[in-house]
């Protein structure tokens, strides 16, 4: 009988982890426009703990402050977080983001912003988007959730001429672009009132039969101050008004009165930047998400981010609509 190896040579077994993750992976970057330790550093940190964020002179009032508390109150948590300094010379977030990921980029992977206006949340995902980062974005807009869909009032003003009043569709599945025009011949219609209510007819005309944008608009009213208003229906992608053409001297103007920022981050396909609804910014939800399943080691097991529980920031009761 052969005796065991063991008997000629001592064996020693050792397990390793698995390769290293890439650089930065779990580690956060929160952009804030903050004087706090200067102005020198666009990226500043690692920050490990609360200890760490008070000591480089953070107090609670401080924007940075609240993202870190509620990223290192998660269990597990990310173990770094930076601070990304937005200048006050900064034309936009996106040249912070520019400005941070040129001064040490490879060291943080997710991205939080201070600021949760439409304009920034749809920025932030612009340039992650192109990009090897992720980034979670917060709202507090009742626009996500009232179920009206983006609205749009198109007003007609100026003096009245004669011409074409031309409005231009996109999205919503349409192909191309659709126009949608009503003229003023010899005066006639004589008033901005009655030129608003022929372009409305014609929009309701070609709503229901055409097939240009059938089914796209959920209501459409004339006004009596000569402005109509429309409503894109929420089921389908977002309907884009992108141009008023009107005669010299007249006018056809466009706002927008209900920006659900969530349809159009749909609309645009981001894939790297996720959007959560909390009615208080201060309390941070969007750090506290991202902080709980960025902490996930991908080198040992797959992260998924749903059904997690949040420590510390309390939850908001919805409507069974909203």
């Amino acid at each position: 009988m052969a005796s065991p190896i063991t008997n000629h040579v001592n064996v020693t077994v050792s397990l390793e982890g698995s390769g290293v993750q890439p650089a930065g992976f779990g580690n956060i970057l929160v952009v804030c426009q903050t004087t706090v330790g200067g102005t020198a550093d666009r990226v500043a940190g690692p920050f490990s703990s609360m200890s760490d964020v008070t000591s480089y002179g953070f107090t609670s009032s401080d924007a940075f402050y609240k993202a870190c508390s509620a990223a290192f109150s998660q269990s597990p948590r990310v173990r770094k977080i930076y601070l990304g300094r937005r200048l006050a010379g900064d034309a936009n977030v996106t040249a912070t983001l520019n400005a941070c990921q040129a001064a040490n980029g490879s060291v943080w992977y997710g991205v939080l912003n201070e600021s949760n206006t439409d304009a920034e949340i749809l920025e932030v995902a612009a340039w992650c988007e192109s990009r090897f980062k992720l980034a979670v974005c917060q709202t507090d807009s009742t626009a996500a959730l009232n179920g009206t869909g983006q609205v749009y009032t198109i007003t007609i003003g100026g003096t009245p001429a004669d011409g074409g009043y031309e409005l231009d569709f996109s999205g919503a599945g349409i192909t191309g672009t659709a126009t949608v025009t009503t003229t003023r011949t010899g005066g006639s219609p004589a008033t901005n009132v009655l030129i608003a209510t022929a372009l409305a007819a014609e929009l309701t005309t070609q709503n229901a039969t055409s097939g240009s944008i059938e089914g796209v608009l959920t209501s459409i009213t004339d006004n009596l101050d000569g402005s109509i208003t429309i409503t894109a229906d929420r089921t389908l992608a977002l309907l884009t008004v992108n141009n008023g053409v009107a005669p010299s001297g007249a006018s056809v103007t466009i706002a927008t009165t209900d920006n659900d920022v969530a349809r159009r981050m749909f609309d645009a396909q981001y894939t790297r930047t996720a959007l959560i609804y909390h009615d208080d910014d201060s309390e941070w939800l969007d750090a506290a998400w991202m902080s709980r399943c960025l902490s996930f080691n991908l080198d040992q097991k797959k992260g998924i981010w749903a059904f997690k529980t949040i420590s510390g920031v309390p939850s908001v009761s919805l409507t069974s609509a909203q």
